[in-house]
């Protein structure tokens, strides 16, 4: 019983407090204000922020530490398929394309307006996901194949000094 009172002369002493100090719940602020911390929030967010390698990215602690590539699924609680999913897309990478197979990672990767991916994804439905994703492959090569092809041919009308600069960039 004791505890209530102590607990009830503390809630009155502070309603007092903030009653006299005219403290409100809500402050209206002005939105350009709100606007400019903001904007200074995320300029340090995304120019000092990086991602940290405190261990070797070839042990399994280290790799922990990559940014996954894979977040917020919404799939079943204790779902035993996602941690593979975030794990294999913290290893890869960006390199990572995903030829996946019509089941529960279709609904809970292909939930519309949002994905939990932040890489290349596809789905095949019925039983031909290897097939699929060797198809994709082969895209991909005959497209990569098709830009060198065009560099090839058109790098003779591009200048000396342009040369020295797209060099010095790779």
């Amino acid at each position: 019983m004791l505890v209530i009172k102590t607990v009830l002369v503390v809630v009155y002493v502070l309603i007092s407090v903030l009653v006299k100090k005219k403290v409100k719940a809500l402050e209206m602020i002005a939105k350009k204000r709100l606007v400019k911390e903001e904007l200074e929030a995320n300029d340090y967010l995304f120019t000092e922020i990086t991602e940290k390698t405190p261990l070797p990215l070839t042990t399994i602690k280290g790799t922990q530490f990559k940014h996954p590539k894979f977040e917020f699924s919404g799939a079943c609680a204790g779902c035993g398929e996602t941690p593979y999913l975030k794990l294999i897309t913290q290893l890869f990478g960006d390199r990572l394309v995903i030829a996946n197979a019509t089941g529960c990672s279709s609904i809970y990767g292909a939930s519309s307006p949002s994905t939990p991916y932040s890489i290349p994804w596809a789905n095949s439905l019925f039983e031909d996901n290897a097939e699929f994703g060797m198809g994709i492959k082969i895209a991909d090569e005959v497209k990569k194949n098709q830009l060198k092809q065009i560099i090839r041919e058109n790098i003779a009308k591009v200048d000396e000094e342009e040369k020295r600069n797209l060099r010095s960039l790779s």
